[in-house]
């Protein structure tokens, strides 16, 4: 299992921070693992977000630049 942090699926999302707490809070987006006892430190399980992105619908009439 591999975990990220909010920058590396940032990154891979395109999704600013705000974005991805607000899909949280609609229950549209993975939500993280707490890695620390005290519950601040998280991370996202990888493959989580990879059948996220691939359940998100493909953009249609898109061409390349």
């Amino acid at each position: 299992m591999i975990l990220m942090t909010v920058r590396q699926v940032q990154k891979v999302t395109g999704l600013s921070r705000t974005t991805i707490y607000r899909l949280m809070d609609l229950e549209e987006f993975p939500r993280p693992v707490k890695i620390s006892a005290s519950g601040r430190a998280v991370r996202w399980i990888e493959s989580e977000i990879e059948e996220w992105i691939a359940s998100r619908p493909r953009a249609e009439g898109v061409t390349a630049q």
